[in-house]
C-alpha cells in the first residue's frame, strides 16, 4: 500500500515539475522575444508565438487521439474534440491558406471540420452524451476547459484594441502591445489545453490499468 501510494505521488511531482519547468520555458520565449534580431515579427503573423501555439494544439490532438484509441468508450467525444482543435489549427494558420491556397480558403477547411464534429457527435448522440458526461467529471477537464476559456473570452478582452488605444497615447505602439498581449495571452490558453490532455491521457492510462488488473 505504501509503495502504491508513493508511487502516485512520485509520478504528480514528476508532472508537476515538468510541467512547471515546460511553463518557465514558454514565459522565457514569449519574454525574451523582443530582444531577438527580427523584433516584433516575432508576435506576428507566422512567427514563433503563432507556430508554438500550433505546436500545442497538434500536440493536444495527439494526446486526444490516442486517449480514445486507449478507451473506445470514450472514442467518440475524443473524436469530436481532435476535429475542433483541428479547426482552431486551420484558423491560426489562415493568413497561409490565403496565400497558398486562395484568399478565405480557410473557411472552408475550418467549416468542414466543425461539420465532421457536429456529424460524429448526432450520429453517436448517444455514445457522445455519455462519455462526454465522463469526461467533465475528470479533473482534466478543467484544465481544459481553463485554456479554452482563456483562448476565447480572456485573450480577446485583454487584447481588446481600443483598451490599448486610451492607455497609451500613440495609437500604432497601442497596436503592437495589443498584438503582442493577445497572441500571448493565446499562447498560455493553448498551454493549459495541452496539459489538460496530457492529465487526460494520463487519467486514461490509469483506467485502463485498473480494469486489466481487475480482470
Amino acid at each position: 500500500m505504501k509503495r502504491t501510494v508513493w508511487r502516485v505521488f512520485r509520478g504528480l511531482a514528476v508532472r508537476i515539475i515538468s510541467y512547471a519547468i515546460f511553463l518557465v520555458a514558454v514565459s522565457v520565449m514569449m519574454l525574451q522575444g523582443a530582444h531577438w534580431s527580427y523584433g516584433l515579427s516575432f508576435y506576428g503573423e507566422n512567427g514563433l508565438i503563432e507556430w508554438t501555439q500550433i505546436f500545442f494544439l497538434v500536440i493536444s490532438i495527439f494526446s486526444l487521439w490516442r486517449a480514445g484509441a486507449l478507451d473506445k468508450n470514450r472514442r467518440t467525444v475524443m473524436t469530436v474534440l481532435v476535429l475542433l482543435l483541428a479547426m482552431v489549427v486551420v484558423r491560426e494558420n489562415d493568413k497561409n491558406f490565403d496565400i497558398y491556397l486562395g484568399r478565405h480558403t480557410w473557411k472552408w477547411f475550418a467549416w468542414a471540420l466543425t461539420a465532421a464534429a457536429a456529424w460524429v457527435a448526432y450520429h453517436n448522440r448517444n455514445k457522445f452524451y455519455i462519455s462526454a458526461l465522463h469526461l467533465t467529471r475528470q479533473p482534466s477537464f478543467g484544465i481544459m476547459l481553463t485554456g479554452a476559456l482563456v483562448v476565447l473570452i480572456f485573450s480577446r478582452l485583454f487584447g481588446y484594441g481600443a483598451f490599448w488605444r486610451e492607455l497609451l497615447d500613440d495609437r500604432r505602439i497601442a497596436g503592437e502591445v495589443k498584438r503582442i498581449v493577445e497572441e500571448c495571452t493565446e499562447l498560455s490558453g493553448y498551454f493549459f489545453i495541452m496539459i489538460g490532455t496530457f492529465e487526460l491521457l494520463h487519467e486514461t492510462h490509469i483506467r485502463k490499468r485498473c480494469r486489466s488488473q481487475n480482470r
